[in-house]
């Protein structure tokens, strides 16, 4: 299996909270074609999209809604063969 270099990129620019971080994923390194699960916390304390907003994340070319679960919202996704970056952009309409 090969290594995916894992590099986020949110909208909002909040800066990940070395305590409590604003985005998290598994698996931490995924392979081509494993099922990777972002989770964002809308309670980390720079967490740019807090309260009740309904967040959607664009995989490559591809756009889902979030799931809401209390304080995470999550999105999973299916990494493409023979990519070596992985970029996720979060976003809402609110």
């Amino acid at each position: 299996m090969i290594s995916l270099f894992l590099s986020i990129m949110i909208i909002s620019q909040a800066i990940p909270d070395t305590t409590k971080p604003v985005l998290t994923w598994e698996p931490g390194k995924p392979a081509w074609g494993d099922t990777i699960t972002f989770t964002y916390h809308h309670d980390a304390p720079d967490a740019d999209f807090k309260g009740a907003a309904e967040l959607t994340a664009t995989f490559e070319t591809e756009s889902k809604q979030m799931v809401r679960e209390g304080n995470l919202s999550k999105v999973s996704f299916i990494v493409p063969d023979s990519i070596h970056r992985v970029k996720l952009a979060i976003h809402t309409i609110e």
